[in-house]
């Protein structure tokens, strides 16, 4: 609770003795350029269990994205109880799937997943990984990605999103 703080930038003070114990925090944030990547790491598992990200494509134009469910590799830089086998799903506002993928190198535009990887600077996986990932163009909206363990696997995944140039 506080009786001092400051409001407009300058200070105040509750002369009348009576806390407040609200707290509003209004930051204004202004990127250069665009965003590249944004990423959440989560427990997951199946069902409800499952790790979900939500994401807005803003502007007037599709954009390229490749979206990726990483759990194997992961493990391989030192994280221990990664999600060993992770699929991806991509659903749009109707709450449609519009895309899925549970190992990254059975995506039949593979090579096009690999050059985007090293586009964006993402970390490259290992051939025969089963991570997960789809290189999409996506129209401007609200678009959920989810993640699950297959075959009831759980453990700590990792959702990324990169705006591929």
């Amino acid at each position: 609770m506080t009786q001092q703080g400051f409001q407009d930038g300058g200070a105040y003070a509750d002369v009348s003795g009576v806390e407040n114990d609200s707290m509003i925090l209004v930051y204004r944030l202004t990127l250069p350029g665009r965003l590249l990547n944004i990423s959440s790491r989560a427990q997951t598992g199946t069902g409800n269990d499952a790790h979900i990200l939500g994401l807005i494509v803003n502007g007037a134009r599709p954009k390229s994205l490749l979206i990726r469910g990483i759990g194997p590799t992961m493990a391989t830089v030192g994280l221990t109880n990664a999600l060993a086998d992770p699929s991806l799903f991509v659903f749009n506002s109707s709450g449609q799937q519009i895309y899925t993928n549970d190992n990254w190198n059975s995506n039949a535009n593979v090579a096009d997943i690999r050059t985007a990887t090293q586009a964006t600077g993402a970390l490259a996986f290992a051939e025969g990984s089963k991570d997960s990932a789809v290189l999409v163009n996506l129209d401007p909206g609200v678009y959920t990605v989810q993640v699950y363990g297959v075959g009831g696997t759980t453990g700590i995944s990792l959702i990324e999103v990169y705006e591929v140039p």
